[in-house]
């Protein structure tokens, strides 16, 4: 079973093969079909929250971290909703350009900051590489077969990076 229609004076399509839902009102559009609205994946949510460490970066003065991480929300957003393969490869760099910046960073703040927060930062780190890459290897986590599994562990990702990172921005 893929999807899930629920009668309503607007009728409601879960499709739970895309992890999307569809609301389709009793009203006919100008071309006599039924009006009909996507809601997001959560992934696509959780890539909108990068534009809070965009925010904590540029009020930092910290543009090159805010340049990465409009990029990063952009090419987020861009790629759940067209999953095109050279925007995933732009995706993929941006995303390599802020975890070599972030080591960057982090090297200088290393000796000021407490143990704490770095543990925090490390365990963010490893939390994300390891749901990511372990998923990968595996075919779980990132990568399950469940389309709505898959996507809710990546935005685990996404929320583990945005914390990490966004720690180094307040500190560095």
């Amino acid at each position: 079973m893929d999807s899930i229609d629920i009668p309503t004076d607007k009728h409601i399509h879960f499709d739970l093969s895309q992890n999307q839902t569809f609301i389709i009102n009793n009203d006919i559009d100008t071309d006599n079909t039924p009006v009909s609205h996507s809601f997001p994946t959560i992934t696509i949510i959780t890539s909108f929250l990068f534009i809070i460490n965009t925010i904590s970066a540029y009020s930092k003065q910290k543009y090159i971290y805010a340049a990465l991480f409009l990029c990063l929300t952009l090419t987020s957003i861009m790629y759940r909703y067209i999953e095109h393969p050279n925007i995933l490869i732009v995706d993929r760099t941006v995303i390599f350009l802020i975890f070599i910046y972030g080591l960057y960073c982090l090297y200088f703040i290393v000796n000021r900051i407490s143990k704490i927060y770095l543990g925090v930062i490390i365990a963010t780190f490893f939390a994300t590489v390891g749901l990511y890459v372990f998923g990968k290897i595996n075919g779980c986590f990132c990568f399950h077969n469940d389309n709505c599994i898959s996507e809710n562990y990546m935005a685990l990702v996404h929320l583990f990076g945005l914390i990490g990172h966004f720690l180094i921005i307040n500190i560095y």
